[in-house]
């Protein structure tokens, strides 16, 4: 039977009755289902309506590099750094158009990239710099991307340094003061590493006089800033200009470095100048140098010479190949006065000169003779003279210096032969003790007498022992000086090759 409701009550539970009574007639039970509600006997409610659509996001045109700036440092002039990048991306929602990066300067600076025409949302992009340094400073410059974001364009700053490897001296040359030859004088420079970088050094070389010699704090290597010391010794043996060159190579870009040396060597003081009785170089003839001007007549024939020469340019040269025959025909340079400077008693004195004797062929019994004070007669008492033998005889020995005195052909003979063709030096030095002869400034043979006087009867003769022709030498003779009162080596010695 149809019940008409006019009022329902409804109470509605999950999982719970809906109990719908009419007011006059019996009620009814419904068990609703438990995702919902349902009112019996109303109309149903009109349906939701369906959302606006949301409406198109608005186009953003924005992009960003990784990095503002690129920085490399220090780097050396002629290298190149290791490269860097930044990134670029597209951070809008629209496609970016972009133009070709540019490079404000590329002096210093290379660049490469791999963006294109067009970069897609969120996509990137790379832009790589390197850097060259072109000279030494300070570098800088922009690489600059165009695009139409509206945050553009975009500027990728690039900065770097450039070192050089430089170094300085404190001077360019070095002009010593004058130097007596034997002597010697010192001056240094100062080596500066004025680059950023390290120097390597090598060894210092020298170029041209023998004078000049070096030493040096320089190591293999030179931080910036650092310095080291360069010494140069000019220690002449002969006199005149001398000139030479101190070369420091190095890595330096402005290498290597040179310093010219110059010094001049002067004659050195004689200490005993006053005691010299005679000395001679042979530059002006057979004239004395000394004070005393004991100046020496060349006596058939003998002459000086520039084919051989031990010091400066000339030498005595005495061309008697067969030693012995008449005074008459014996090459030799003598004076008749003087005697009283050859006559040295019992005191101390000093022969020296370099020799350069040359093979002969006389007959036994002579002595062919350096210096002599007796051309009255070899034997006569207290007259001597310095020979060097050519023939074992005559209390001698071939090729040995002899000193003969009053007759006594083996007062004093050296150990050393000495050499034919070559040059030699000799010294005989007599002191309170007795003689010595020194051959090449070493100590040869010595005698210990200190009685036996040597005067001179006669003047001075060079090649030639006696007027009887007794002893011609053969060859040359350089720096002959007789020192009278004066022994000048008591110990070995190097011989002087400087002019007196």
């Amino acid at each position: 039977m149809k019940t008409s409701l006019t009022t329902l009550s409804v109470l509605a539970l999950l999982s719970a009755s809906v109990h719908v009574q009419a007011q006059t007639g019996p009620s009814y039970e419904y068990r609703a289902p438990k995702r919902g509600l349902q009112v019996l006997g109303a109309s149903a409610p009109a349906p939701a309506p369906a959302p606006a659509p949301s409406p198109a996001p608005a186009p953003v045109l924005t992009g960003q590099l990784s990095v503002a700036s690129l920085a490399f440092g220090p780097v050396e002039v002629g290298a190149s750094a290791a490269s860097q990048k930044a990134q670029f991306t597209n951070t809008g929602n629209q496609p970016l158009a972009l133009s070709a990066p540019v490079l404000s300067s590329a002096a210093s600076f290379s660049m490469t990239t791999t963006c294109g025409a067009s970069l897609a949302p969120s996509e990137s992009c790379d832009i790589t710099a390197v850097f060259s340094p072109a000279a030494s400073g300070s570098h800088s410059a922009n690489v600059t991307l165009g695009t139409n974001a509206s945050n553009g364009p975009f500027v990728l700053a690039l900065s770097g340094s450039g070192l050089v490897r430089s170094g300085e001296l404190s001077a360019s040359a070095l002009t010593f003061p004058a130097t007596a030859a034997g002597s010697s004088s010192l001056h240094s420079v100062l080596f500066t590493n004025t680059g950023g970088l390290p120097l390597e050094l090598s060894v210092p070389t020298l170029a041209g006089s023998a004078a000049f010699s070096s030493t040096t704090t320089c190591t293999s290597s030179l931080a910036p800033s650092e310095s080291c010391q360069l010494s140069v010794t000019f220690t002449p043996s002969t006199t005149g200009a001398h000139s030479g060159t101190l070369t420091l190579g190095t890595n330096a870009a402005n290498g290597p470095f040179v310093v010219s040396l110059d010094g001049t060597a002067t004659v050195p003081v004689d200490s005993f100048a006053a005691n010299v009785s005679f000395a001679s170089g042979f530059e002006n003839g057979f004239s004395d140098q000394s004070s005393n001007g004991l100046n020496l007549t060349a006596v058939n024939g003998a002459t000086t010479s520039t084919a051989v020469a031990r010091v400066g340019s000339y030498s005595a040269f005495f061309n008697n190949p067969a030693g012995d025959g008449l005074a008459a025909n014996v090459k030799r340079a003598s004076t008749t006065t003087g005697g009283e400077l050859l006559n040295f008693g019992t005191g101390p004195f000093t022969l020296e000169g370099w020799i350069y004797h040359l093979p002969q062929t006389g007959s036994t019994g002579r002595s062919p003779t350096i210096i002599s004070n007796s051309p009255a007669g070899y034997s006569a008492a207290n007259t001597w003279f310095l020979a060097v033998n050519h023939v074992s005889t005559s209390g001698g020995e071939a090729n040995k210096l002899t000193l003969h005195v009053g007759g006594n052909t083996s007062f004093l003979k050296s150990n050393a032969v000495i050499p034919t063709s070559q040059w030699t030096h000799f010294a005989l030095v007599r002191n309170a003790s007795g003689f010595s002869l020194y051959v090449n400034g070493t100590l040869d043979a010595t005698v210990a007498n200190t009685t036996a006087s040597l005067n001179g009867n006669g003047g001075l003769v060079l090649g030639l022992a006696d007027s009887g022709a007794r002893g011609g030498f053969n060859g040359y003779m350089d720096n002959i000086r007789i020192t009278k009162g004066v022994a000048r080596y008591s110990a070995n010695f190097s011989p002087s090759t400087l002019p007196y």
